[in-house]
């Protein structure tokens, strides 16, 4: 378990890492903390907490070996979950039946996991994409064109919009509700 003021100190702590787009995240928690380039499959864009303590963020896949794999999960269906990666120390505490996360606590990322220690840690997949622009200037030049040419454009519009969805496709996982490290504890409610 989460204190509040940990994790909302280490969130806080992260602004301009997010900022900079450097908190990377792989599948699965490496066995050592530190980020591995060569095993990025997302980047986190964004984390928050709420009044309620639970906190939320999005990523954003890579187009990376990894990135791939992950976007390839998704797109089969494959439920993902999502788990916080830090160091530090935890203290069990016997009447919470937990374990609470100690000062020394140091966030560094979130990975994408099969199985998250932390209940209701299952983000939702928001697909967005850039739709095309095309160019007007040669049909302004050339003026009329026919309709079978029309039609021609607006079929390899449609196709290249097809394209476009899956190729500029940056999947968002949304957190909601205990998604990023769990509910917090509160230590004002006792």
């Amino acid at each position: 378990m989460y204190p509040r003021d940990i994790l909302e100190r280490e969130i806080n702590k992260h602004g301009q890492t997010l900022e900079e787009k450097r908190m990377l995240g792989e599948i699965d928690h490496p066995p050592e903390p530190r980020i591995h380039l060569d095993k990025a499959s997302h980047i986190v864009t964004e984390l928050n907490m709420d009044k309620d303590g639970i906190v939320t963020g999005k990523l954003e896949v890579l187009k990376t070996p990894h990135g791939k794999l992950l976007r390839s999960l998704i797109e089969s269906g494959v439920k993902l979950g999502i788990s916080s990666r830090g160091t530090g120390s935890v203290k069990e505490d016997k009447e919470e039946g937990a374990n609470i996360v100690q000062e020394d606590y140091n966030l560094i990322t979130f990975d994408i996991v099969n199985d998250p220690s932390t209940p209701g840690a299952w983000p939702d997949v928001v697909n967005e994409w850039v739709e095309p622009v095309h160019e007007t200037k040669e049909k302004e030049k050339e003026g009329k064109q026919d309709e079978k040419e029309d039609d021609e454009k607006k079929q390899d519009d449609e196709e290249e919009t097809k394209k476009n969805k899956k190729a500029f496709n940056e999947t968002l996982l949304v957190a909601t509700k205990e998604i990023f490290g769990a509910k917090t504890e509160d230590k004002d409610k006792g």
